[in-house]
């Protein structure tokens, strides 16, 4: 049995009279299962509010009292991993290190590692507004976790609650939750509830009834810090579960009883007061708060344009959140971080402002140096200068959200800090921000206000790289000259076959020998026209394809030639002007968003079409698709990104906008960067690719001499204005058969054929086999017998020593296999 009391008969350092013990608390610990010790959890205070007199001020949430901002997700870690190990034999891997985090013995070390895996889809649920950020954190410590919301106090007056129920012992009663409609809480098989403290547990099953009539729910788990229910509160739970048919599970930190013994004597407790501010004109001037934005890139679907006009996020759970949101959140919480880290000097504390607390915890947990956290708060404390009693000093303040309502900030002692941060939303009220502001100014030297600000991401225009004319493309790609190292063949297909993906690597870019530039010339005698005819078709199927204005977006590099003839073309011969933008995409890995976010920033309204060379198996088709399916659920952008990849070539029967399904030599296969505006294949590594650049590449200036790029451009644009072409054209426009992805039939069955069990492996099509080639290490080549025009095939095999087979090919004229180099 521990006995709380609330004072010591003591004098105080601010009334000189005694102080007589108010009341005392008797705790009974049933379950310390953690061996954490009360004091480290929680301490004791009074509040101004009749339902119940006491509070437990937590230690570990951030809230009333200062917090290591790693100890406060560890809280919620723990609470996590105390759910995890009751549904698993095994403890969890971090147990000692997240325990000691919230002990706060090892928090300033404490890494967030990979998450929980549960067995079951579950959906998470914090309270307004204690307990906002520790619920996040319990739904950040889950691998896959469907969904997090927390109630509100706010009343969205345009927008229908889900639901809305009463907290009975709560200074502020109501609470509002807003499920969004693709995420709403019947999708999830549990339901957990999150916590800092349950004292009769009334409050939730007010809202486990409410959710199981509006949604049907019928599993629950509670994750509480504290849980004080009663012997009776217990047996109406299990009253509850019978009568309502639910199962509630109930986990926390700490488990007992209480009995309190009260005699209230008050007299010499203070109520927060609302501060004087400083009334001089240079004072004034001085502390106009310099708001410094903080761009939150919009991620998923846009909210009512009255709650987003507002100002109010979609990352901080009122709205519900997925998983691959909060990944995101916390990649960007860690960006911020960067940009406010010059700010941190000396004593710091990164403030919070009332249910808006995860987001500014979590950009304070990756700042360095002297770092606390926590938030204002609603609820009414009675402070009094005490070195036994938590609450020394109070503050009431207009809330930033609504101008009636009262905040409160506690123990803001002047020079208590050297630098104070405030954190805020953009909806935040710019008076009661200045308020906030001109106070926390006359307790520390220095003081900065982030506003979060959500939106479209603005990305910084990109240096001009490449050979060709701007007129001609854009490349939004960053150049990193000299920062990778290029690797020959032999040692980059090791790689690649041991698990190093492609984009981290580059081959070594040779002068063109004589063999090659005599198989790109012959390519361009014979296949000039008929690539024209086909550039021709294509774009005329683009043309017609849109009903309103578009931007080209070829996918580098064998994408950029393609097109800059199309926009040759559609500015010659359609007479419609374009715009031409190459970006990365990478197989495995998408497409470079920033590049999106840039080009959608610069136009507005107009819709993207994506250009490649041609079709090898169909693998960029598919990334392209995914990628637009992941860009648009995340950031909007609804039909802004055309998922019908244009191609001048298809043999693969895999899209619906090209220019042939023939399967021939299109000349800038034979060569690299020379015929690609000297640009390498693009590059994607962690190191040398930073969250707001584009993807790299590298810029062979070397090679200017060279360069045919700008030549072949020429060479082919000069065939639009023949007089044969238009039959060509029309002949390839005709009966736009749909996608019948003939290829993979293909694919499926030289795997099978062949005991190939990697799909990279089977490289089909003569731009695909020429490439083999050239750039990889070939194990054979197929070749259709009824093919022509693959005569460079066969005798670039010969050279090289390969396998030349024949092969019942349905849609190629060939097919490169690369070498499985395992055990080599």
């Amino acid at each position: 049995m521990i006995i709380c009391h609330f004072y010591r008969k003591k004098r105080s350092k601010a009334v000189k009279n005694r102080v007589h013990e108010h009341y005392e608390l008797k705790i009974g610990i049933l379950n310390n299962p953690f061996g954490i010790e009360p004091s480290q959890l929680f301490t004791l205070a009074t509040r101004n509010n009749p339902k119940r007199r006491f509070l437990f001020v937590s230690k570990v949430l951030g809230k009333h009292l200062d917090v290591d901002p790693k100890t406060a997700l560890a809280a919620g870690r723990l609470l996590a991993l105390r759910y995890f190990e009751s549904k698993n034999e095994n403890l969890a891997y971090d147990r000692h290190k997240v325990i000691e985090a919230v002990k706060g013995t090892q928090s300033h070390s404490f890494t967030f590692e990979r998450g929980y895996k549960l067995d079951e889809n579950v959906a998470v649920l914090g309270f307004a507004e204690t307990a906002t950020a520790l619920g996040h954190s319990v739904f950040s410590a889950f691998e896959d976790a469907g969904v997090y919301y927390h109630t509100t106090r706010e009343n969205y007056q345009t927008v229908e609650s889900s639901l809305k129920f009463e907290e009975e012992h709560s200074h502020a009663t109501t609470h509002y939750l807003y499920e969004d409609e693709d995420k709403r809480l019947n999708s999830y098989g549990n339901v957990i509830l999150v916590d800092d403290e349950i004292s009769t547990g009334n409050t939730l099953l007010n809202i486990i009834r409410s959710i199981k009539a509006k949604a049907g729910n019928r599993k629950f788990t509670v994750l509480t810090i504290l849980d004080w229910r009663s012997e009776q509160s217990r047996k109406k739970f299990e009253t509850f579960m019978i009568e309502e048919g639910v199962e509630i599970e109930v986990f926390s930190l700490l488990e007992g009883t209480l009995d309190r013994v009260e005699n209230f004597d008050m007299s010499q407790m203070v109520l927060p007061v609302t501060p004087a501010y400083p009334s001089t004109k240079d004072n004034q001037k001085k502390q106009l708060p310099d708001y410094r934005p903080l761009l939150m890139p919009s991620y998923g679907k846009k909210l009512d344009h009255s709650i987003a006009d507002a100002g109010y996020g979609s990352y901080t759970g009122r709205f519900g959140l997925t998983g691959d949101h909060n990944k995101y959140l916390s990649r960007q919480a860690a960006e911020f971080a960067k940009v406010i880290q010059p700010n941190v000097v000396g004593k710091t504390l990164v403030l919070g402002l009332e249910e808006n607390m995860y987001v500014p915890l979590l950009i304070a947990s990756e700042l360095k140096g002297q770092l606390s956290f926590r938030s204002t708060t609603r609820s009414p404390i009675l402070y009094f200068d005490d070195v036994d009693y938590p609450i020394n000093e109070a503050v009431a303040l207009k809330s930033t959200y609504q101008k009636e309502v009262v905040n409160y900030l506690y123990n803001m002692k002047k020079n208590a800090y050297d630098t104070v941060l405030i954190v805020a939303e953009k909806a935040s009220d710019k008076h009661a921000l200045k308020e906030l502001y001109e106070y926390i100014c006359d307790k520390c030297d220095h003081a900065f206000v982030y506003l979060i600000e959500e939106g479209r991401k603005k990305i910084a225009d990109p240096d001009k790289i490449g050979s060709y004319p701007a007129d001609d493309v854009v490349f939004l790609l960053k150049e990193i000259d000299g920062q990778i190292r290029e690797q020959d063949n032999q040692v980059r297909e090791q790689a690649i076959q041991s698990g190093v993906h492609y984009s981290e690597m580059l081959p070594i870019e040779y002068k063109p020998s004589k063999e090659y530039l005599d198989l790109y010339h012959h390519a361009m005698d014979s296949n000039a026209k008929k690539l024209a005819a086909a550039v021709g078709a294509v774009s005329e199927r683009i043309a017609s394809y849109h009903d309103k204005d578009f931007v080209l977006v070829s996918l580098a590099r064998a994408g950029t030639p393609a097109g800059v003839l199309i926009k040759r073309y559609l500015e010659q011969v359609v007479h419609k002007k374009v715009d031409h933008y190459s970006v990365s995409i990478i197989r495995g890995k998408g497409i470079d968003e920033n590049a999106i976010h840039y080009i959608l920033n610069k136009h507005p309204g107009k819709t993207l079409q994506f250009i490649d060379g041609w079709t090898g198996k169909g693998a960029i088709t598919n990334e392209l698709v995914d990628a637009i399916d992941s860009f648009e659920s995340r950031f909007g952008a609804q039909k802004l990104l055309c998922k019908e990849l244009a191609v001048i070539a298809d043999p693969a029967h895999c899209v619906r906008l090209y220019g042939t399904r023939d399967d021939f030599l299109i000349p800038n296969a034979c060569l690299n960067s020379t015929v690609s505006g000297l640009l390498s294949r693009t590059i994607h590594r962690s190191d040398l690719i930073g969250l707001d650049d584009f993807h790299g590449v590298k810029f062979y200036r070397e090679l200017m001499e060279e360069d045919l790029s700008n030549e072949f451009i020429e060479q082919i644009a000069s065939h639009y204005q023949d007089t044969g072409l238009e039959l060509d054209r029309q002949e390839f426009v005709i009966d736009p058969c749909e996608p019948s992805w003939l290829g993979v039939e293909d694919v499926n069955r030289i795997m099978d054929d062949f005991g190939i069990d990697n799909v990279h492996f089977v490289k089909p099509g003569v731009g695909e086999t020429t490439r083999v080639l050239l750039r990889r290490i070939p194990w054979k080549i197929l070749i259709n017998e009824k093919a022509r025009g693959i005569d460079h095939i066969i005798q670039l095999a010969r050279e090289k020593g390969i396998a030349v087979e024949t092969y019942p090919l349905k849609a190629y004229n060939c097919c490169g296999i690369v070498k499985s180099l395992k055990g080599e």
